[in-house]
């Protein structure tokens, strides 16, 4: 009976292991070079302002200035999430210095506020520091139209904050009116930038690290996906006031827009369920907002091709979600008490359904690990052909949840970038975790941009 119950343990899991190559779950990684290639190409189609998932939106801020580092005091505004954080901090020292720090719950999170309330509550908040600076960063991480001023028009605001007539705001001249309208100092130099290049900024800082690298790139991994770079300004042709000018301007990538890596049936049926299902398809397969939903729709897709036994079958259809964390808590074993009741464990009473739920979940976070390392190597080559040392590391500097949390993403990236980003292209790089770097970067914009 042992014996027969091992070869049909070994016969599942073969089956397992042919599901995942046949769905399109297990990746090729000797195929990086292909999609870095193409992730690459799909940046220069956007720069020239021709059909591209990668929208490559200039922020019109200079590389120059910021590499220079720039020095004073600068108030900053950092919109993000339901959260609004507001600092002076100090730039030119041997370090950069927060000399002053609140926090507070964004307006228009649990009541709606019109746009003018939205601006006066910001102006009340800077009320202290506002004689300090007479530059302001603001780092608002709501869509928004940067303009070659470094201003911005909002397009909307979303993650639940409601500020009506909001669409069509030049974020600047709001909050300059609002200043004017407290009687407090209003002839401020305000620069706009979203949350990715406020991390790429917040590492270009500290001006003792700048030697070590040959360029930057902002990487945010949490709920959603972006990065930023820097760009020659001859290369980007779809900007005619920058184009053809010299030095190099930061640009966001939009990269969770990228849509060259393949689909399965799962990713395709999943993505099209998604609001606005025709963009953002590298971020509905990699981030946070979505893992959960997605690796549940491999799971079932897997059991209506046979993978899992008839018990774990009958307990999949009554699991409505799983709980974020839940995956790394079932693969690492984890014990203790848990907000999901180790959903993912109760499916599998029988020893041969956890080791091949496990391989799917493992099989799930590599292919999106080589998603990640792919987009990366493509931004670095890139880069290789503008850095003036690529001898150098570039400096990746990351924020968010899903790349410090999950368990199962950070070691597999590292593994593909240590074994084809590095040994194989010859590329170096250096993942970096810069406290406060929105704050940081948001400072240095306000400054450099000037």
């Amino acid at each position: 009976m042992r014996k027969a119950g091992i070869a049909e343990m070994v016969v599942k899991m073969i089956n397992m292991e042919r599901f995942l190559k046949e769905s399109g779950l297990a990746i090729d990684a000797g195929a990086m070079k292909l999609y870095a290639d193409d992730f690459d190409k799909e940046m220069i189609r956007g720069l020239h302002g021709e059909d591209s998932s990668l929208m490559m939106l200039p922020t019109f801020i200079p590389y120059e200035g910021s590499a220079d580092g720039g020095s004073g005091a600068a108030i900053v505004i950092d919109a993000g999430g339901t959260n609004l954080r507001i600092a002076l901090v100090q730039l030119g020292g041997a370090a950069p210095e927060i000399k002053y720090f609140e926090k507070y719950p964004i307006p228009g999170f649990k009541t709606s506020v019109t746009a003018e309330e939205f601006f006066g509550k910001l102006a009340e908040y800077i009320e202290p520091i506002a004689a300090e600076s007479d530059k302001i960063g603001f780092c608002f991480s709501n869509p928004a139209e940067i303009l070659p001023n470094r201003d911005a028009r909002i397009i909307k605001f979303t993650k639940e904050v409601k500020v009506a007539g909001a669409s069509g705001v030049i974020i600047g001249d709001a909050l300059r009116s609002a200043l004017k309208g407290r009687g407090l100092p209003h002839s401020k130099h305000i620069v706009v930038l979203n949350d990715t290049v406020a991390t790429q900024l917040g590492a270009m800082a500290d001006v003792s690290e700048r030697g070590k690298y040959s360029g930057y790139i902002g990487m945010i991994l949490g709920t959603g996906l972006n990065a930023s770079y820097t760009e020659k300004n001859g290369n980007i042709h779809k900007a005619p006031l920058i184009h053809g000018t010299p030095g190099a301007t930061l640009i966001n990538i939009e990269a969770g827009g990228y849509r060259g890596f393949p689909r399965g049936e799962v990713d395709a049926k999943f993505i099209e369920a998604t609001i606005d299902p025709g963009i953002h398809w590298l971020e509905k397969m990699t981030a946070g907002a979505y893992q959960c939903s997605l690796l549940l729709k491999w799971i079932r897709f897997a059991d209506d091709h046979g993978c899992f036994s008839r018990g774990f079958s009958e307990r999949l259809a009554a699991l409505a979600a799983i709980p974020v964390g839940e995956a790394d808590r079932f693969y690492f074993r984890d014990e203790g008490p848990t907000p999901g009741g180790d959903a993912l464990s109760k499916l599998c009473a029988e020893p041969a359904d956890a080791q091949k739920l496990g391989l799917l979940i493992q099989a799930f976070f590599e292919r999106i690990s080589f998603m990640i390392a792919s987009m990366l190597t493509g931004i670095m080559f890139r880069m290789n052909e503008n850095a003036p040392a690529p001898q150098l590391p570039v400096c990746i500097s990351v924020e968010g949840s899903t790349f410090y949390n999950a368990r199962l993403l950070r070691p597999a990236l590292e593994a593909y970038m240590r074994e084809h980003t590095e040994k194989q292209f010859g590329l170096h790089y250096h993942f970096v975790k810069i406290e406060h770097a929105t704050i940081l970067g948001s400072a240095l914009a306000g400054l450099a941009g000037n």
